[in-house]
């Protein structure tokens, strides 16, 4: 059996401010959230009497289903720090501190099994998904969870065990004036391609093939001799590499990989991939208003928010609030659009049969 991976226990400190920041994020977009958990929770746990999730941090999901289930869940989690905060948000159902490649429970015993953006973190998924199908039982349930872009980090450790150079950029998207919103694009460079991209930096496949290690900057040595640059030559190359390289939907590559992992497990019938939406209007919360002060649609899909400052019906009233709200502040707040909130998850959910 294998036991728990040291990269797959964030640290506590780091791991407790990134969940943090997660948390803010998703923050903006919690009412729609919630909806959509429930029509989740609604289809596929309703006869559950025990849901486990794996991987649960410091316990958003938890906290943000509906109440009947509070005390059917159980919280595992690697990270004892990280159970600890979630305990103290949230002091119904059980937490257990343990491993999801050596799930502490026995064979056939647990009705539902769930991770919310978890396994995505996790360098050994074929094994979790191999102890997993060995607790759940007879038609029980197994549900993954992403509201979140993938963890890139495993996925340049990935690429780069296989020795396919990857490199991922982040770049900012001006939104609304003195908003913006960042996305991450990782980048490949397959096979069909590599030739194309060695001669381009004067390197050989002999050459490449001797090298011990191959990440994104393997031939850079080779660039700088050819071009006659020194180290401030590196935006060129990335931008080589990126004229050479593929795109990855990484959403795509993990679900399809987390799809096959079920399937040697369940029947291929049984699972499915899906997409589920909720809209929620109603007054703003203090996290949007302080943050952003003239928005009222929030729009998340895969970890990015869209902003908008209101729906296109809406565009008259909000005039006359903005105008309203700087002289007459209780005024412009009885005529004060309704905010917007749309949250999408990706869903993968596989019947034990």
């Amino acid at each position: 059996m294998s036991t728990v991976s040291p990269t797959d226990i964030w640290p506590a400190k780091e791991g407790l401010e990134t969940l943090a920041d997660f948390e803010h994020h998703r923050n903006l977009t919690l009412r729609a959230t919630q909806k959509a958990l429930k029509t989740i929770c609604d289809t596929y746990l309703k006869p559950a009497t025990s849901i486990l999730e794996i991987g649960s941090g410091t316990g958003f999901l938890a906290r943000n289903v509906p109440s009947e289930y509070h005390n059917h869940w159980i919280q595992l989690e690697s990270q004892p720090a990280f159970l600890k905060v979630a305990q103290q948000h949230h002091p119904y159902g059980k937490y257990i501190e343990g491993s999801a490649y050596n799930l502490p429970f026995p064979d056939k015993s647990i009705d539902t099994i769930i991770g919310y953006c978890s396994f995505d973190v996790l360098s050994d998924i074929d094994t979790a998904i191999s102890e997993l199908a060995r607790v759940l039982s007879p038609n029980g349930t197994f549900i993954h969870l992403l509201d979140l872009g993938v963890d890139y980090n495993l996925l340049h450790q990935e690429f780069q065990q296989q020795r396919i150079p990857s490199y991922s950029k982040s770049q900012s998207n001006s939104i609304l004036p003195g908003m913006s919103n960042t996305t991450k694009t990782f980048y490949y460079l397959p096979k069909e391609h590599l030739d194309a991209f060695l001669a381009d930096v004067n390197m050989t496949t002999e050459e490449m093939d001797s090298l011990q290690k191959i990440d994104l900057l393997f031939a850079f040595e080779h660039y700088k001799q050819k071009y006659n640059c020194d180290f401030d030559g590196v935006i060129d190359y990335l931008t080589l590499f990126e004229q050479h390289a593929k795109k990855l939907d990484t959403n795509h590559y993990f679900h399809t990989k987390l799809q096959h992992s079920l399937q040697k497990h369940f029947s291929a019938k049984s699972i499915e991939y899906n997409k589920i939406s909720a809209h929620w209007q109603g007054k703003r919360t203090n996290q949007q208003i302080q943050q952003y002060p003239k928005t009222y649609v929030f729009e998340q899909n895969q970890g990015t928010i869209n902003f908008g400052s209101c729906l296109y019906t809406q565009w008259p009233q909000y005039q006359l609030h903005q105008r309203l709200q700087p002289k007459f502040p209780k005024i412009a707040s009885v005529i004060e659009p309704s905010c917007t909130e749309v949250a999408t998850l990706e869903c993968v959910i596989g019947k034990k049969i």
